[in-house]
């Protein structure tokens, strides 16, 4: 599977294995191998596992919408990158986004600036799994749309 290169992305593999475990977990409660426990509000094996179930479609719904906006995210890059008008912008900052993981590996991010018609903009690249080789301060290639959509080759 290839490295996620939205947030979003990231949130919709989340929600398939949240999916997948409380549905689960709904078949196992429904047909009685895990039972209720005596404080749970729930008593009745069938009811809990139609509301493990439940729950782990909506997951599921969830996870659908992260891929619609996945889709749509990438659509967006791809046109950007063809259609897009090119700028030169500058690196203000290269990070390692500690808190983000997949796998063993967190990502690398690029804060840059632009400036388009007078207005100026400060935006933040997609998930870089390899450590970029530009700095801060450095220039960089940038396709906007105009209206505030950017990304960065």
């Amino acid at each position: 599977m290839n490295k996620p290169r939205y947030m979003v992305e990231l949130m919709k593999v989340i929600m398939m294995w949240l999916g997948i475990a409380f549905f689960i977990s709904g078949v196992l409660c429904y047909i009685g191998i895990i039972p209720p426990k005596e404080s749970s509000m729930i008593q009745v094996s069938s009811v809990l596992g139609i509301c493990f179930g439940l729950i782990g479609l909506c997951f599921f719904i969830a996870q659908f919408a992260l891929y619609a906006l996945t889709k749509s995210k990438n659509q967006m890059r791809t046109e950007l990158l063809a259609e897009g008008i090119r700028l030169t912008g500058v690196v203000e900052k290269v990070y390692l986004q500690s808190y983000t993981h997949y796998g063993r590996t967190s990502p690398y991010r690029i804060l840059y600036k632009y400036s388009y018609n007078g207005k100026e903009y400060e935006k933040k690249s997609d998930l870089l799994w390899e450590k970029p080789s530009v700095t801060k301060g450095d220039a960089i290639t940038v396709y906007t749309d105009g209206l505030g959509a950017s990304v960065i080759e």
